[in-house]
């Protein structure tokens, strides 16, 4: 028996699979664990967690990497229901993989249970209360030394470091550290303290920094961490979660993708759902020394997958909130931050107002100081005003705050410290006229930062006047300039900004500024569009109006990396436009997106706006809208490989073709046809397909012909049809250099290389992928260039040349683990495990099967079960 390396983490001790007409039993199995102190995946007690999420993705997840043994309950109703042999199918991959005792059966009855080895010992229930299973179940756990090994919340990290850390240079994502930090010198002392501890132990830390509002908190968190990074040598990552921001909470899953890139990890090899995603994440830091700073928490839910599970990674949480489940689950060390003393705020008006002034008038900065109640952003809003205006007296300012009520209407959420908000007031006093009409503007924005472009759009004014008022307001600090051009507001101020913007501006202004933030974002994603894919044809914005600022790019890469950067606060701006019924703008954010979404694969926000879409659609009767909307979520489900979802989707899409004229009928009929041949239908996929083409053909559109002749290719080969394969890539051919389509060309010219492969045709093959590989280095296309490479050393492999097969395969092994492409590191894998073994190379053998398997598992069962069995010829 082999047992698991240490410490690694389940979420769950046991996972109960059974049927409904157990549950009653079953759920007195899960309640004796329990109180034995046994965590216990049982589905009614994740109804809060499961509500809303796609079961189909889940529960396989739940059963293959959360869970260290899966108890199954056999019964007739068991080998009936197509929810459990989900699940038995998902613990029986993990049971291959690991070689241990994990499917543990329970038996009602003698069903036979297909995937079921017949001679794995079951126990009975019969005869046998649930506490006496329970009690049996713990032995079990016991003799297998997996007990205290669970950690609630957290995954496990599938596979292997090496195949799947593509990490070229170390990620820092840490803002920039604060000028003037002053004090916290037993905090700073207290984290040392426990990433020390932490690092001893060799168990992950983390420390969660808690306090009220203003008080300090992500300042001391990016401080610290910027006076450590040599400690983490492997990079720093940091994400702002919003969670008490006027915009939408970051979820995890949108994180994940976003720390999965800045790991390196391309977006074609980003796993599809959370779970997922953790567990790639986890892997890829498993053996790093990373920080991972996790600011402005909200609650746990949104951070424990993130949390990395690496022994010498250390996380730092910042949220006014104790979140004790952090403190309980993850064994976070909570450091309560509380307002300056008296001493400190006075050392820390000192550093922005310099110390003679503070001297002169210590009785009169002491009272400022108190007025502040120790809070630094208060305090740094009067000094820097001071530190501004030699003339202005700490007594004059004191002066005047006797005259400034304490509280306004945004304290009564209990939100808003005293001292903070009476600054805050004051300070907007002081602005000018159009510095503080663009504190109001931009408390409209709902994301948490803002370029000075899209300020200049809200205001309503030139970019050069936009920037100045930007200056003073860093200058008085309401906002900070996290990088040149951009900015971010402390979370109270853009609530108070947002109030002020209520309260002082009248609705037409408030509709107006909301409405020219909406246009300058759909039309920045448009001009970004144009470059990301300037092939495809768009639909019309010439009615919605462009305001001043409006970006244009010079390159792709810009392009790309501004929809990157932006793509948070676009989805925060459609859902404020939708919420106030400006369905015109709404369906469009998605459509102009499109092609950004087909290359990054940012599915949580490709459905998000598609639905809005839909909706918008919906109320406007606009078939138009409809249709771009429902082929958005179609194609977002399709990506994802919900082939079903997609087909429905897509179908009521192509119901509305006879009301509209659109250019992207025949692009959507193409998108259906490869749903069905991905759901098997092959004959309806050639009938889309002949479809498709005719529709291109009658609109004169050559670059949708070009593609989809190519795809009916793939179709025909796949029916090994390999003529009508290889004539419909030839067609295509001409159309893709047409249009100098070299992405497309390179595809193509590697489907012909296996269509001619296929019937033996060794040297045209060549010749065909050695142009695909040529195109494809020309447009940088890293996936592509891997897939022609494996293909090239199957056909030297075929053609009994070895030594170049084995090289081809190793560098598109390389590739496809740079790139973060796993499936493709599990095809080229096992294809040189082949090849090492014919070698008579065993050692190197097992070691290219045992990473092939640990993907196998997830996406190919049967593929799996295959290389375990030859895993197992291999075993000494």
């Amino acid at each position: 028996m082999n047992s698991l390396p240490s410490g690694r983490p389940w979420r769950y001790d046991v996972a109960l699979s059974f049927a409904g007409g157990d549950r009653n039993y079953v759920e007195n199995v899960a309640r004796a664990l329990k109180s034995q102190g046994i965590s216990c995946f049982y589905d009614a007690d994740e109804e809060v967690a499961l509500w809303g999420q796609h079961l189909a993705e889940v529960l396989p997840d739940i059963y293959m990497r959360q869970a260290a043994v899966v108890i199954v309950f056999v019964s007739a109703s068991y080998a009936r229901s197509d929810w459990t042999r989900l699940e038995r199918r998902a613990a029986l991959a993990e049971a291959v993989r690991q070689k241990r005792e994990y499917v543990l059966p329970v038996r009602f009855d003698d069903t036979p249970l297909p995937g079921l080895i017949s001679d794995l010992v079951s126990v009975r229930a019969s005869g046998r209360s649930p506490e006496q299973l329970a009690s049996l179940i713990l032995a079990k756990l016991q003799g297998l030394d997996l007990l205290g090994r669970s950690h609630a919340g957290r995954d496990e990290a599938a596979g292997q470091p090496s195949s799947q850390s593509p990490v070229a240079t170390a990620p820092n994502q840490l803002p920039r550290n604060p000028d003037k930090f002053t004090g916290r010198a037993a905090e700073m002392s207290e984290l040392d303290q426990i990433a020390a501890e932490a690092a001893d132990q060799k168990q992950p830390g983390v420390c969660l920094l808690s306090g009220m509002p203003s008080v300090g908190k992500t300042s001391l968190a990016v401080h610290w961490s910027c006076g450590r990074t040599t400690l983490f040598p492997d990079g720093q990552l940091y994400i702002n979660l919003n969670g008490f921001g006027s915009g939408r909470p970051s979820g995890p899953s949108r994180v994940l993708h976003d720390f999965l890139t800045a790991l390196g990890v391309a977006p074609a090899g980003i796993p599809q759902n959370l779970h997922a995603r953790a567990a790639l994440y986890r892997s890829i830091v498993s053996d790093s020394r990373m920080l991972v700073v996790l600011d402005n928490s909200a609650s746990y839910a949104q951070i424990e997958h993130l949390l990395p599970a690496s022994r010498q990674s250390f996380t730092v949480v910042t949220s006014r909130l104790h979140l004790s489940a952090l403190v309980v689950n993850e064994n976070a060390v909570r450091v309560n931050i509380e307002p300056f003393d008296l001493s400190a705020a006075m050392t820390f008006l000192e550093k922005i107002v310099g110390h003679d002034r503070v001297i002169v008038e210590t009785e009169a900065a002491s009272e400022l100081a108190r007025r502040a109640h120790g809070l630094p952003l208060a305090l740094r809003t009067y000094g820097t005003l001071l530190a501004s205006n030699p003339t202005m007296t700490f007594r004059s300012i004191n002066d005047e705050l006797s005259d400034t009520p304490t509280l306004d209407s945004l304290d009564q959420d209990g939100n808003s410290p005293e001292g903070a908000r009476q600054s805050l007031n004051w300070s907007y006093g002081k602005l000018s006229v159009h510095a503080a009409a663009m504190l109001r503007a931009i408390g409209l924005h709902p994301g948490p930062e803002i370029s000075s472009s899209a300020a200049a759009a809200a205001a309503g004014v030139k970019v050069a006047n936009a920037r100045r008022s930007l200056r003073q307001l860093s200058s008085a600090s309401l906002l900070s300039e996290v990088a040149d051009g951009r900015y971010r507001l402390h979370d109270l101020i853009s609530n108070f900004a947002d109030e002020k913007a209520r309260i002082d501006m009248d609705l037409s202004d408030r509709s107006s500024t909301e409405d020219r933030i909406a246009m300058w974002y759909l039309h920045s994603a448009n001009a970004a569009d144009v470059l990301i894919a300037p092939q495809r044809r768009r639909i019309s914005l010439d009615h919605i109006e462009r305001p001043d600022g409006t970006l244009a790019f010079s390159t792709r890469a810009e392009a790309i990396e501004w929809c990157d950067g932006e793509l948070s606060n676009i989805g925060d701006v459609a859902a404020r436009i939708a919420a106030r019924q400006r369905h015109e703008m709404t369906w469009r954010f998605g459509v102009v997106l499109w092609n950004y979404f087909y290359l990054r694969k940012s599915f949580e926000e490709w459905v998000h706006l598609s639905q809005l879409g839909v909706l918008a659609g919906q109320k406007l009767g606009d078939p138009e809208a409809l249709f771009q909307s429902l082929n958005g979520l179609a194609s977002a489900h399709r990506h994802q490989h919900r082939l079903a979802e997609a087909v429905t989707y897509f179908r009521e899409a192509l119901s509305l073709r006879d009301q509209i004229d659109d250019w992207s009928i025949s692009w959507l009929v193409n998108n259906l046809a490869e749903t069905v041949r991905g759901l098997g239908d092959h004959e309806e996929a050639l009938d889309l397909y002949r479809e498709a083409i005719r529709i291109a053909d009658d609109g004169g559109d050559t670059w949708s012909k070009g593609c989809f002749l190519t795809n009916i290719g793939e179709a025909y080969a796949q029916l090994g049809d390999y003529d009508a394969a290889i004539s419909s890539y030839q067609a295509a051919l001409p159309l893709r250099r047409i249009h100098d389509h070299r992405y497309g060309e390179g595809w193509t010219y590697n489907d012909l290389g296996e269509a001619f492969q296929a019937q033996g045709r060794h040297r045209d093959a060549l010749a065909a992928y050695e142009t695909s590989l040529s195109l494809r280095r020309q447009v940088n296309d890293r996936y592509g260039e891997a897939w022609t490479l494996h293909n090239i050393a199957t056909v030297k492999r075929e053609q009994g040349r070895m030594q170049e097969a084995r090289s081809l395969f190793e560098q598109a092994l390389e590739r496809r683990r740079l790139i973060g492409d796993r499936w493709g590191v599990a095809r080229t894998a096992d294809q040189l495990a082949n090849l090492e073994r014919s070698s008579e190379n065993a050692a190197a053998a097992r070691e290219f099967w045992r990473e092939a398997l640990g993907i196998y598992s997830e996406v190919d069962l049967e593929r799996a079960r295959i290389v375990n069995g030859l895993l197992n010829e291999l075993e000494p």
